[in-house]
């Protein structure tokens, strides 16, 4: 819950200096949402390539 509200804090701040250098709030939005896109194609790759490796931690069996 923290993280949302620190995006929902922190996403008109972007917006807004986003907007001053493309001079326009159209073109703050789509680069916005490029980088956003962009960032979560990355998180994606990373998680299924560290699945394909086998480096993601697997739950230990619980103790007798």
């Amino acid at each position: 819950m923290a993280a949302s509200f620190l995006g929902q804090f922190l996403s008109p701040l972007a917006v807004l200096a986003l907007r001053h250098l493309t001079g326009r709030l159209s073109g703050a939005i789509l680069v916005y949402a490029v980088a956003c896109g962009a960032g979560g194609l990355l998180a994606l790759t990373c998680v299924l390539l560290s699945r394909h490796r086998g480096t993601l931690p697997t739950p230990s069996p619980p103790a007798d």
